[in-house]
């Protein structure tokens, strides 16, 4: 063999030993990656198992959930039924004591307009003023008992509350107390209002209630001046009715929204029923109420609703 010969074949080992060892590190390669990806496949499958435990729990748990919300749902619409009862029993009860109660009302007022017709010239000073007592407070307790039965009986249905322009609200309540306003020289003004969905009539006999206590406490030789204005915050809108009265001490400010409850002038005629009315209402439209004042100088009634 001649030399060419022996250096071609030696050229031929050295290429074939060096395919070989690609070959192995392929090989190798290949091992390392299939025992990674073995690894990996096995480490995904313990996941899955896991994790499908989990689930498994998890919709054992969201049964459990549901079966307590629906046992939860069932006793919340079983209490609904009974308060929705309840109330309408206590709306029953209330109108039927208030007949019972005005009935015997009636007579003692009527006996006491046939002894003050009949007898008056027979009765002293005293005996005058204590007739006037018992005529007086006759008609102070049917008064009081015609509120509570309007207080008691202020429920607003859902199916009312649509669509209302605030500034014909406002008008109504204004028309309602024009002799009132005419009789005491108020000023009003009234801002743009929103419109908004709401109880109509709640919101009438709500302004009504605000307006007429605005004239009702006024300063002495005081021309009444009231404005009427709102303003967007928060996702809700937030209503004023600011005079230049008498102002009432912040003290009161849990007290004069509480039914039957009067702190000053109670010279001044009424039940202390109007704040309360007005109160519930502002509630059942989910909104809040409330007062900022000072004594002497005037009192802004502030209530939200919600936009």
């Amino acid at each position: 063999m001649s030399e060419a010969e022996q250096a071609l074949l030696f050229e031929q080992i050295d290429l074939l030993e060096k395919e070989q060892k690609r070959n192995e590190f392929k090989l190798q390669r290949l091992e390392k990656d299939r025992s990674i990806a073995v690894n990996l496949l096995e480490e995904s499958v313990k996941d899955l198992g896991e994790q499908r435990d989990q689930i498994a729990e998890n919709n054992q748990l969201l049964r459990k959930q549901s079966i307590a919300l629906e046992e939860s749902t069932s006793k919340l619409s079983r209490s609904l039924e009974a308060l929705e009862l309840s109330y309408h029993e206590l709306e029953q009860i209330t109108v039927m004591a208030s007949h019972d109660l005005k009935t015997p009302l009636r007579t003692i007022y009527s006996f006491a307009q046939l002894l003050e017709k009949k007898y008056w010239e027979h009765f002293d000073d005293e005996g005058k003023k204590y007739l006037r007592f018992i005529m007086n407070g006759t008609n102070k307790m049917n008064e009081v008992m015609d509120d509570f039965v309007n207080y008691t009986q202020v429920n607003l249905n859902d199916s009312d509350f649509i669509q209302n322009d605030l500034n014909e609200v406002v008008y109504t309540a204004i028309n309602n107390l024009k002799f009132d306003i005419k009789k005491s020289n108020t000023l009003i003004q009234n801002y743009a209002l929103p419109s908004i969905q709401s109880h109509k009539v709640g919101m009438v006999n709500l302004f009504q209630h605000l307006i007429e206590n605005a004239i009702k406490f006024a300063k002495p030789n005081t021309t009444p001046q009231i404005s009427i204005f709102s303003k967007m915050s928060n996702n809700q809108w937030i209503f004023s009715v600011t005079d230049n009265g008498s102002g009432i001490d912040e003290c009161y400010k849990e007290k004069i929204f509480q039914p039957f409850q009067r702190v000053n002038n109670l010279e001044k005629p009424g039940n202390g029923i109007g704040l309360a009315l007005c109160k519930k209402i502002v509630q059942l439209h989910r909104g809040d109420i409330w007062f900022n004042s000072k004594v002497g100088e005037g009192t802004t009634f502030n209530f939200t609703i919600p936009n």
